[in-house]
């Protein structure tokens, strides 16, 4: 499968042959109509491989139709997380008055202030 464009590449799943026809499982409907457009590159690519590979000659010899379906039997492609959070500076001083009189708010602001003294460092 490495001999085909990476757009290719991508798009099948799975190959096997059966009655002379290599069949080509496809991991999503869009690709379908492309790759049924280039059969024939897929075509010359296999006698290109026949020239190339002996081992690959008894294999592909006797091909003489290619087709392509969208297979639900493909394992999806995997998912690359990336660490996309962004780190900022602390742009706050922390440099103000607590003038409250509610104890509850206090605190909330004592710890607000604390927080930002620590992202700081």
């Amino acid at each position: 499968m490495l001999f085909l464009p990476p757009r290719f590449q991508k798009a099948i799943a799975f190959f096997y042959i059966k009655n002379n026809t290599l069949f080509g499982g496809l991991s999503h409907p869009g690709y379908k109509m492309e790759l049924n457009y280039n059969k024939d590159l897929v075509k010359g690519l296999l006698k290109e491989i026949i020239k190339i590979d002996y081992e690959c000659r008894d294999i592909f010899k006797d091909i003489k139709q290619v087709e392509f379906f969208v297979s639900k039997y493909h394992t999806p492609a995997p998912v690359i997380v990336t660490d996309t959070d962004p780190k900022y500076s602390e742009l706050a001083t922390g440099d103000f008055i607590l003038d409250i009189e509610n104890s509850e708010l206090l605190e909330i602001f004592k710890r607000i202030k604390e927080n930002i003294e620590q992202n700081r460092a």
